[in-house]
Parts: C-alpha cells; sequence; structure tokens
C-alpha cells in the first residue's frame, strides 16, 4: 500500500508545482486581461497585396479592436 501512495504523490507532485507556479506567475489569478493598443490600420489587403474593401474580411481594419 505505502508504494501505492508514493506512486500517486511523485506522479502528481510535477503537476502540483507547476500549478502553483502558473498560479504565481499571473498573481493567483486564472483570468488575465490584455488591453493591447490600436493597430491603426484602416486599409485592407487581398493575398495579392491589392486593396479591397474591409468589411466583413476580419482583418484588422474592419474590426478596429484595441484601445486608444
Amino acid at each position: 500500500m505505502k508504494v501505492l501512495q508514493g506512486f500517486w504523490f511523485a506522479a502528481f507532485l510535477p503537476v502540483m508545482i507547476v500549478t502553483g507556479i502558473v498560479n504565481v506567475g499571473n498573481g493567483g489569478s486564472r483570468e488575465t486581461t490584455i488591453r493591447l493598443p490600436k493597430t491603426g490600420q484602416a486599409t485592407c489587403y487581398d493575398s495579392s497585396g491589392d486593396v479591397i474593401s474591409c468589411t466583413n474580411t476580419g482583418q484588422d481594419g474592419d474590426l478596429q479592436k484595441g484601445v486608444v
């Protein structure tokens, strides 16, 4: 029985250590908000490099995400 207890401890110790390091690394919170700045991109391009309308392209010029 002691062998099995030692096995489980050895198996889960690395997981507990890594989990502790990750939680300490981000302040113990599992949620992190990153505030990336806007790129200012207003022009969109196709795969050939030609200028296209940004509407519904999903490119940054269409989405305009980020903070000022």
